[in-house]
This record gives C-alpha cells, sequence and structure tokens, in this order.
C-alpha cells in the first residue's frame, strides 16, 4: 500500500490535535459502558438490548454535566430508555428518540408496572398458565407472525404453546395487565428460539435445520412454559417488592416524551437552544445489524419483512447493507426551507482530511478487491455523512453551556485503524461546539483474530466523549 504513505500527515495531525483531550478514565468500566450494570435494576432487569450502557453511568454523567433538574434532556438514540428514565428520575424533562418500536413498548410496559392492580396481574398470570397447561385447541389467529429471516425459530410445540398463551391474553380486559403478560412473552423469545444474538446477526442452532447454522448448539432452549412462569413470576415479584419506588417512577414518567422514528429526520425538526443536556450511544461502526439481531422481537411488535427493511434503511448507516441516505437528506432539508444546513454538514464532511485520507485508503482496497467485503467502503462512508448531520444538529439544539456526552467505540477495517472519536470530535469542533474531554478505558478494545494475523495488534479505543456549547 506504497501509493498511501504520503496519506498518513492528515491522521498524525488529528492525533496531535486532541492528544492533550484524550484522558485515560478511572472512573471508566466495561460495566458501566453496557448492560450488565441493569441486571440487579428493578424494572430494567426485564429486558435490555445488549448493546446499551448502564443506568449507573447515566447518573454519573448526570452529576458530572452539572444541569439542574427541571432542565431539557435527549437521546436521540434511546433504545430501551434507559437513559431516559434515569434523567427524568433526575428531575429533567427527557426527550428520547426511537426508530425501532422497542421503545415505546418499554415505556408503556413500566407505566403499566406501576399502577397495576396487583391482585388482577396475579389472577391473570394463574389464568394464563392455567389455560396454556391444560388447552388442547389453540386459534392459527395467534400464531407468531415470523418475518422469512425468522422461519423456524421455535420447535413446534413452543410454537403452540406460545399461541394458546397469547389467544389468553387477547382477552384479558385490563390493558395495565395485558400490556405485561404480553411483554412478559416478548422478553423470553430468545430463551425459547433456536436463535442466539450474536452481533451482526442471529445464531442459529444446528437443530433448527437451517442450511448456514454448522455445529452450534445452544446449552439450554427453555420451554414455553418454563421460562414464561419464570419471567412472569420476575415481574410480579419486581413490582410487588418496589411499591415503593414504583411512585416515584411513575411520577418521573409523565417526564418523558418518546419520539418514534429516525435521529436524522427528527432532529432537524426540534426548535433551536432547547436541549440542556445530551447523552447518548448511537450505533457503532461495526456492522451489528439491529433488525437482524432483533428480528424475534420486531416480529413480536407487528414488524413485517417490508417494515424490517425500511428500518434496516432508516437505521444511522452501520451495516454493509445501508444505502446512501444523501437525496433523502437533501429533500428532507429542502422541505424545512434549511437547504444551508444541508450544505454545511456536508462541506464539514467532505472537508475533514482525516477521514477523506481513511476513505481514500478504503477505496483503494476496494478496487484492488482487497476488502473482505466490498460494502464496508460504502459503510464507513455513509457513517460519517450521516454523523456530521447528528453532530450539527445536536449543536443547533443545544442551549448556551449545554453539553453532550457520545459513547462510541474506534474501529479496524483490513488493517485500518479508524478514530472514530477523533472524527467525529473534530465534526463536533465543526459545528461550534467545544471538545472538554474525550474519556477513554484504561483497557482498549482487541481486534479480530483475522485483523490480528494478518495487520498485527493494534489496541481500540472506547471513548465517552465530552462536548459543550460555549
Amino acid at each position: 500500500m506504497q501509493q498511501f504513505e504520503d496519506l498518513d500527515d492528515p491522521l498524525k495531525g488529528i492525533q496531535q490535535k486532541y492528544t492533550d483531550k484524550l484522558s485515560v478514565a478511572d472512573w471508566l468500566t466495561r460495566k458501566l459502558v453496557s448492560n450488565q450494570g441493569n441486571k440487579r435494576l428493578p424494572f430494567l432487569n426485564w429486558f435490555g438490548l445488549k448493546e446499551s450502557f448502564s443506568y449507573e453511568l447515566v447518573e454519573k454523567l448526570i452529576r458530572m454535566s452539572k444541569v439542574s433538574s427541571g432542565s431539557t434532556f435527549l437521546d436521540p438514540f434511546s433504545g430501551t430508555g434507559t437513559s431516559i428514565f434515569a434523567a427524568a428520575n433526575y428531575g429533567m424533562n427527557a426527550i428520547g428518540i426511537e426508530l425501532l418500536p422497542f421503545g415505546q413498548f418499554l415505556y408503556d410496559t413500566r407505566l403499566a408496572a406501576f399502577s397495576v392492580d396487583m391482585g388482577k396481574l396475579k389472577k391473570e398470570i394463574n389464568n394464563a398458565l392455567h389455560y396454556v397447561k391444560n388447552t388442547d385447541k389453540h386459534s392459527d389467529d395467534f400464531n407468531f407472525r415470523h418475518l422469512t429471516i425468522t422461519q423456524g425459530a421455535f420447535p413446534q410445540s413452543t410454537e403452540i404453546d406460545m399461541s394458546k398463551y397469547l389467544e389468553y391474553v387477547s382477552t384479558i380486559r385490563d390493558a395495565r395487565v395485558k400490556q405485561l403478560l404480553n411483554f412478559a412473552c416478548f422478553s423470553i423469545l430468545e430463551q425459547i428460539s433456536f436463535t442466539s444474538k450474536d452481533g451482526q446477526y442471529l445464531r442459529w442452532d444446528k437443530r433448527a435445520g437451517r442450511k448456514r447454522a454448522g455445529d452450534y448448539q445452544k446449552k439450554n432452549i427453555r420451554t414455553f412454559l418454563e421460562a414464561i412462569s419464570d419471567a412472569l413470576e420476575n415481574i410480579y415479584s419486581t413490582i410487588n417488592g418496589s411499591r415503593a419506588l414504583s411512585g416515584n417512577w411513575s411520577e418521573s414518567s409523565n417526564r418523558i416524551k418518546i419520539i418514534t422514528g429516525s435521529a436524522l429526520e427528527n432532529l432537524p425538526k426540534m426548535p433551536p437552544g432547547s436541549v440542556d443536556l445530551v447523552i447518548s450511544s448511537p450505533p457503532y461502526l461495526n456492522r451489528y445489524d439491529y433488525t437482524r439481531t432483533y428480528a424475534l422481537e420486531l416480529a413480536f411488535l407487528g414488524t413485517d419483512d417490508v417494515k424490517l427493511k425500511e428500518y434496516r434503511q432508516q437505521l444511522l448507516s452501520c451495516t454493509v447493507e445501508n444505502r446512501s441516505k444523501d437525496s433523502w437528506l437533501r429533500n428532507l432539508y429542502g422541505s424545512l426551507g434549511r437547504i444551508d444546513a444541508y450544505n454545511t454538514a456536508r462541506e464539514t464532511f467532505e472537508h475533514n482530511q482525516a477521514l477523506q485520507s481513511i476513505l481514500i485508503k478504503l477505496k483503494g482496497l476496494l478496487d484492488s478487491g482487497e476488502l473482505n467485503n466490498d460494502g464496508i467502503y460504502r459503510m464507513v462512508f455513509n457513517y460519517f455523512f450521516e454523523h456530521s448531520f447528528i453532530i450539527h444538529e445536536m449543536a443547533r439544539i443545544l442551549r448556551q453551556g449545554g453539553k453532550i456526552f457520545y459513547v462510541n467505540d474506534n474501529v479496524r477495517y483490513s488493517g485500518i485503524s479508524i478514530p472514530v472519536d477523533l472524527i467525529l470530535s473534530d465534526f463536533a469542533e465543526s459545528s461550534g461546539l467545544t471538545v472538554n474531554k474525550i474519556f477513554y478505558l484504561k483497557r482498549g478494545k482487541g481486534n479480530s483474530s483475522q485483523q490480528m494475523g494478518s495487520y498485527g495488534k493494534d489496541e481500540l479505543r472506547k471513548c465517552i466523549y465530552f462536548w459543550e456549547k460555549p
């Protein structure tokens, strides 16, 4: 790759520019920046995206921000809602934007938990389990509505029992109880299936009979009755044991607003200077396709094949299948009378020399057939192109003195290490923000065995960027 040696300077330059901003954070642990920390917290431990961060981290960052209660909080990639619930409990007015329907569904479930009649809940739990155990016939109207990619995900006996359970739940009149019993089924789908979530895709157990399952075999595929009984017991005992907390949580919920849709579409519509604090973790540039890994849950919530493809393309580009959103963004900003803002964000992307040097390297590898997937160049291009718009919009809607904490990983493709933290921080500076710190874990992220074997080791930073609007 001799022809690229003269392009190293922009990368060295951006590294030097932000050297004094890079700070090893002893307080930052992998438990804080993952969902592990939520596994013992009431309500939050019922279901969590494996890729999300902890409630404790949000609390810590809120304290670091020194914002006051009554301020406005935003998470433009709010996922299951950990951040917005933490902010609302702190007394902030919290806004969450989430493309996938998990956000609203989990919000509705927590609301139901805070005010459900425990006697009715207990009665219907018992009735539902009795119905599954003692009913022979079931209606096909309540069969699991599979996506093409989820066909065959459950043993036949599991499909039958789940259908009977959902048939009974449909008869429950109390909306709160119905919400909680539906959620219980939603929360166990992976446990009772032939699938496991494995980053970029669903991994299939060989017993499912799929051609590409290989030799993988799950340690335990639970029966429907076993899994649903445990889930319902956990839900009941959590609510019953947290009644002293539920009043506060219920009050906090009144300060939450969920916007279902993409951040790219909804941020430009928000008023300028309307937000005091942003804490978020966007999709990483790691090829993870959430529409595949969470396909069972999306199917449960009524997503069909057409909608699934729409979600995949609306997500912030982080997979090799994402197509360019340039024309769509131009039309969006044009319709809002903000074409100058579109041009500004585009110019920030185009004029970032460090990024462009990386894209030239990747394009060279693409043209020479050395990329292990032809879509990697397009993915990296689109990820940063779209992020320029995200960052400019966050800067626009932030009040003077407002702060942003952004959790993300650096990545490596075909031996090319991409300093996502430095490039996005450079975007932030171009949009008028001050880069205060780029906190990173003492021990970085390792490389795949393939990367190590071909290109050697290059430890990658896992970071939290701290930006502020002066």
